[in-house]
């Protein structure tokens, strides 16, 4: 492709066309199209770009000089209307003068709702214009709008990227995940999404990592079985969790699981129609884990709930206790497990490090952070050996339960001389 040849001094213009599309690729959309203003090299530069990075924090650098709340609220709506002026000619003119109009990525970020709509129609057009291979949406705190797949509503057999944050998803979303809407989507990351009405099952064939981020559901479970919607995702190779108290309505089919980081928040809001043995079924799914991290887990006796809590004039939900020696699943494949912040005590006849420890013959490294330890009360001699424990790190701020834990792992390797035993004190 012809174009102008840089002046002398302009030794970054002189560089080829694709070194140039990748460097200002790096940049937000309107520091993009001010590099035209550069020379005359660069004038038609930026239309080319593989990245495409619409930031609206670009259009507000005045809005706090304003000396009124009026003044404010009237500069606030003149900063939307320059940034979907800005948008729509970006939109326009991006491509028309280069053979290719698909984009490696496509970011989008809207700082509040003022332009709800508009920014609903740029991003469809966007996907429908570019077919972007990643894209990244995000709505600043305090301006989440609803997604729906009509939003969407263009050829996404190109994405191999998603990520979202401050969306609440609506019905239909959740077929953009499956084999028909995103057949090539590798990697899947929702954040502070409210995640609406899913379908029973979602199966995506390709996913290959998900992030999961403090997302929410505010559907109650339909049917009268109990079962929740199910997210199937044979390849899955690494998982990430951050879970809120009420997120529990998803269930996971993963056998290819690698790796798995899991999270959780407590907000002490959990609705009533949240079913019991949600932690027992997620540590289920996570059977084939090579490497398991784990915040904040609950105690034993919460783990190991089974069944929907029942509408009842008691003073509380009734459950029922499942065998905790036999149903804890097995994890044949772990080699490094990390407890952070976990309450590794309970209120049964064995605790969950023990469980752990009978569950995973092949464990190689166990890291312990700030955990709540068991008391001498329920350390007992075992009848197992982790014959492949090698590390041992226990990092605490509380003594109580260090001694009781050394114990234990003493006694449950066969050679004294392989195993490392690191403590740490804040």
């Amino acid at each position: 492709m012809e174009h102008d040849a840089p002046s002398p001094r302009d030794r970054l213009g002189a560089l080829p066309d694709c070194l140039l599309h990748h460097i200002v690729s790096h940049l937000r959309a309107r520091q993009l199209v001010h590099t035209s203003l550069l020379s005359q090299r660069w004038r038609h530069v930026w239309r080319n770009a593989p990245r495409l990075d619409v930031d609206q924090r670009e259009f507000q650098h005045s809005a706090a000089a304003a000396p009124t709340t009026t003044d404010h609220e009237r500069e606030r709506r003149g900063q939307v209307q320059r940034f979907e002026k800005f948008t729509h000619s970006l939109v326009l003119h991006r491509g028309d003068h280069g053979p290719n109009l698909s984009l490696d990525a496509f970011r989008f970020f809207v700082a509040n709702d003022l332009c709800h709509r508009s920014s609903q129609r740029l991003v469809s057009t966007c996907l429908r214009r570019y077919r972007p291979v990643a894209l990244d949406i995000c709505f600043g705190i305090g301006s989440c709008i609803f997604l729906r797949r009509e939003s969407l509503g263009a050829d996404l057999r190109f994405l191999t990227t998603l990520r979202l944050e401050f969306l609440a998803l609506h019905t239909g979303f959740d077929h953009h995940l499956s084999a028909s809407g995103c057949p090539l989507l590798e990697h899947l990351e929702l954040k502070r999404c409210c995640c609406l009405a899913f379908e029973e099952v979602v199966t995506s064939r390709t996913l290959k990592t998900m992030v999961l981020d403090r997302c929410s559901t505010t559907e109650p479970i339909s049917s009268d079985d109990g079962i929740r919607p199910r997210i199937r995702t044979p390849g899955l190779a690494s998982l990430t969790l951050d879970l809120l108290d009420y997120y529990g309505a998803w269930m996971h089919d993963m056998p290819a699981l690698v790796q798995a980081t899991v999270r959780y928040h407590t907000t002490g809001v959990a609705p009533a129609w949240l079913p019991y043995g949600f932690d027992y079924d997620l540590l289920c799914s996570l059977y084939n884990v090579a490497r398991l991290e784990l915040s904040g887990l609950p105690p034993l006796e919460t783990v190991m709930v089974t069944g929907l809590p029942e509408d009842s004039h008691q003073s509380g939900p009734s459950f029922q206790m499942t065998t905790v020696d036999e149903d804890l699943p097995k994890f044949p494949n772990l080699t490094t497990l990390l407890l952070n912040e976990c309450d590794l005590t309970g209120q049964v006849h064995t605790t969950m490090l023990e469980l752990f420890l009978h569950n995973a013959p092949c464990l190689e490294k166990l890291i312990l952070h700030y955990c709540k330890l068991p008391p001498r009360s329920k350390t007992k001699r075992t009848s197992y050996q982790c014959m492949n424990l090698k590390l041992a790190e226990i990092k605490y701020s509380d003594e109580v339960g260090v001694c009781q834990v050394v114990q234990l792992l003493l006694g449950v390797t066969k050679d004294l001389q392989k195993i490392s035993i690191m403590l740490s004190k804040d």
